[in-house]
């Protein structure tokens, strides 16, 4: 298991949520209790089940589960992208955003080597940033060949 859990998942969903935990409660149909209840496992209730986290990644508008199911599966996301979508200017866009992931993941190298070792917690960032980086190279790569994929 990873060192994020599930309830930290649940919370980034909550703030990425416009009004937060009390907005993702309402839309859930629970109250603010009963949703603190579920979160922190508390007065007998028990964890947010598959359709309720499923619930909260649509409503958050993130994909925030869904990575965190695929770090747990030691696999990685890769976004579809609809070839009615693709033109130059979206392969631009895309490969502009492989390029700004690969500049964070360099300084964030750089910095983490300030004191001469990287502890754990900048090794699980670094794995993660590499992760979201790799996927973003198949995303374009995969909305590459498919632009410029020879149609029959």
């Amino acid at each position: 298991m990873s060192n994020q859990s599930i309830k930290q998942v649940v919370k980034a969903m909550c703030e990425a949520t416009a009004g937060g935990r009390e907005a993702m409660a309402g839309a859930l149909g629970l109250s603010l209790t009963s949703f603190n209840n579920k979160l922190y496992e508390k007065n007998g209730c028990r964890s947010f089940d598959l359709n309720e986290l499923l619930a909260m990644q649509d409503i958050s508008k993130t994909v925030l589960f869904a990575e965190f199911v695929a770090r747990e599966s030691n696999r990685l996301l890769v976004d579809r992208i609809s070839p009615a979508e693709l033109d130059e200017t979206e392969l631009f866009v895309l490969r502009s955003g492989v390029d700004e992931m690969q500049g964070r993941l360099a300084l964030f190298m750089k910095d983490s080597l300030a004191d001469g070792v990287i502890d754990n917690e900048e090794e699980q960032k670094i794995k993660m940033m590499l992760d979201g980086l790799i996927s973003q190279i198949r995303t374009f790569m995969n909305a590459f060949v498919s632009l410029h994929q020879k149609r029959n």
